[in-house]
C-alpha cells in the first residue's frame, strides 16, 4: 500500500510540472511570435521581441568564419540551403549589444517567411525558476545575391524567473541561447 501511495504522489507532482510547464509555454506563445514577426528587420532581437531576453544573455551562436559554410543548391527550383556551424564557445552580452545569427542575417534582403516554434519545455528545478525550452526555427528568405534559401534551426534556450508580484508566468526571461543546429 505504501509503494502505491509513493507512486501515486510522484505521478500526481509529475502531472502538475507537466501542466504547469505547458502552460507556462502557452503563456509565451505571443512572445514567439514576436520573435518571428522581428526576424523580418533581420535583426534578432528587433524592438519587438527584446523584451523577451534577460539583462545579459550567454549565447552559443553560428560561427563567425562564413567559409566553412556549405551551400547546397536545389537547381530545379532554384532554391538553396546551408549548413552554418555552430561557434565552439559561448559568450555572454548584455541585452543591448545582443545580435544573434548576424553572419547570415547579413547576407539576406528578406523573409518571405520566418517561424520560431516551441519543440518542448519542462521546468529545470522543483522552485521553477528556471525553465527550459527547445525552439524550433524555419524560413525562406532572399539572399542579397537574388537567390532564395530554405533555413532550418534548432536553439536550446534557458528561462529565468524574476521574483514578481503577478502569476507565477510572469517575469520570465531567456537567460541562455544555444543554436544547436542551423541549416
Amino acid at each position: 500500500m505504501y509503494r502505491v501511495t509513493v507512486a501515486v504522489r510522484v505521478f500526481r507532482i509529475h502531472l502538475k510540472d507537466t501542466f504547469d510547464s505547458e502552460e507556462l509555454l502557452f503563456k509565451q506563445m505571443p512572445g514567439l511570435k514576436k520573435l518571428s514577426d522581428g526576424t523580418a528587420n533581420l535583426v534578432i532581437p528587433d524592438h519587438r521581441s527584446d523584451a523577451l531576453f534577460g539583462e545579459s544573455v550567454a549565447v552559443r551562436d553560428l560561427a563567425r568564419d562564413v567559409s566553412t559554410v556549405l551551400d547546397r543548391e536545389v537547381v530545379s527550383v532554384a532554391v538553396s540551403t546551408a549548413a552554418w556551424p555552430i561557434a565552439d564557445s559561448e559568450h555572454t552580452r548584455g541585452q543591448a549589444e545582443l545580435s544573434i545569427w548576424q553572419p547570415y542575417l547579413s547576407q539576406l534582403s528578406y523573409f518571405a517567411h520566418a517561424k520560431f516554434y516551441f519543440i518542448d519545455a519542462a521546468f529545470n528545478d522543483g522552485s521553477r525558476t528556471s525553465w527550459m525550452a527547445e525552439f524550433g526555427f524555419r524560413g525562406f528568405a532572399r539572399t542579397r545575391s537574388g537567390v532564395w534559401q530554405t533555413v532550418r534551426a534548432v536553439v536550446d534556450t534557458q528561462w529565468q524567473r524574476k521574483d514578481t508580484d503577478g502569476s507565477a508566468y510572469d517575469g520570465w526571461k531567456i537567460s541562455e541561447w544555444h543554436t544547436r543546429r542551423f541549416d
